[in-house]
């Protein structure tokens, strides 16, 4: 099992402890729409702008994710993974707006401070060096390969991305897709999204709301749970762990 296999295999085990975890205080999104050619892709940046290190190029990647130049960010991941990590993303992006979305109908609802309740935003710090509360702190190069360190939060132990370089590129070393996982994150956004707007069109108490999140969000969290530790599962047995 290689260095990277066993980096970003760490993904759902991120997200496992990220559930519930503290609130984010940027969710990615609402930065503004992605710069684009004259063809509607998004543009690289030009080459004086582009990264140069492993770290600044993580630091970039943050960045663009932020504002959701995904077309951009996807030429910094490896091909065998950026789909699945795109996509991934997509779905966490979708889930913290309809997060947002909750929060404001919420706190129109019953008032300033009762949104954080409700929240889902703490699975923004579970998408490992994309994730809301990051400190990069290292940079570790050896020939084309190279690590950088950063802490989520205040987590302990550090957590290690991979990069590899490909003609003068730093780019990101990802596993293979955790199955069912955007779909899952997708389903989770549609159904916050509902609430969100059940809470907005009629008037309801805090339990009324404790139970529209029962009916509606448990069942998916449990499935959400579930994939994440499945595919920790399989990972750990893959490695010929117990």
């Amino acid at each position: 099992m290689s260095a990277s296999t066993r980096r970003m295999a760490t993904w759902p085990v991120t997200l496992l402890l990220a559930l519930p975890g503290s609130c984010r205080d940027d969710p990615p999104g609402g930065i503004g729409e992605a710069e684009r050619g004259a063809d509607g892709r998004q543009a690289a940046p030009p080459a004086t702008d582009r990264p140069r290190t492993p770290m600044e190029t993580a630091a970039s990647m943050r960045r663009w994710y932020r504002q959701r130049r995904y077309r951009l960010l996807e030429q910094y991941i490896n091909p065998a993974g950026a789909a699945a990590v795109i996509n991934t993303l997509m779905a966490m992006d979708k889930l913290l707006t309809a997060d947002n979305e909750l929060g404001a109908a919420v706190e129109c609802r019953l008032g300033p401070g009762e949104a954080a309740r409700w929240s889902v935003a703490w699975l923004a710090d579970g998408i490992d060096i994309f994730s809301g509360s990051v400190r990069l702190i290292c940079e570790d190069v050896k020939h084309d390969e190279a690590a950088v360190t950063f802490q989520v939060g205040d987590r302990i132990p550090l957590e290690r991305a991979v990069f590899k370089n490909r003609d003068g590129r730093w780019v990101l070393q990802v596993d293979e897709p955790i199955p069912g996982l955007p779909g899952a994150l997708d389903d989770f956004a549609d159904a916050v999204g509902r609430v969100a707007r059940r809470v907005r069109e009629q008037p309801m108490t805090a339990e009324q709301i404790d139970s529209e999140w029962s009916v509606r969000l448990r069942p998916l969290e449990k499935r959400l749970r579930g994939i994440l530790e499945a595919y920790a599962r399989s990972r750990t047995a893959g490695a010929g762990g117990p």
